[in-house]
């Protein structure tokens, strides 16, 4: 739904959301208005990554891959670093990344 390179917690997790009052806390965030409809939160669970607190511009997370099974979503997290050889700003960043999966099969993260 949303990856951006601050505005994320100043601490590194990972959380799964699929009670409606944690989805109605998405619901409620300007990125994402428009976004969660008021049914997904029967046929869909969301994922909140934060990579926490960095000392420069540069970095991201996200997801490289998703893979179903018959009980589960296995899901695997990238976090990206700034290459050495660019120019970042010094700046404290909170990079994060919120995830709608389509299904409300147990979800694993790697």
């Amino acid at each position: 739904l949303t990856q951006q390179e601050d505005g994320g917690a100043s601490i590194h997790f990972f959380e799964i959301l699929s009670e409606p009052n944690e989805i109605i806390m998405l619901q409620n965030d300007p990125k994402l208005k428009n976004k969660i409809s008021s049914n997904d939160n029967q046929t869909s669970n969301f994922i909140v990554l934060n990579m926490g607190e960095k000392p420069t511009a540069g970095y991201k997370i996200g997801i490289e891959s998703v893979l179903e099974t018959d009980k589960n979503i296995i899901i695997t997290v990238k976090e990206s670093s700034p290459e050495s050889s660019s120019v970042v700003s010094p700046v404290f960043t909170n990079p994060y990344c919120i995830v709608k999966v389509n299904s409300k099969k147990e979800i694993l993260i790697k």
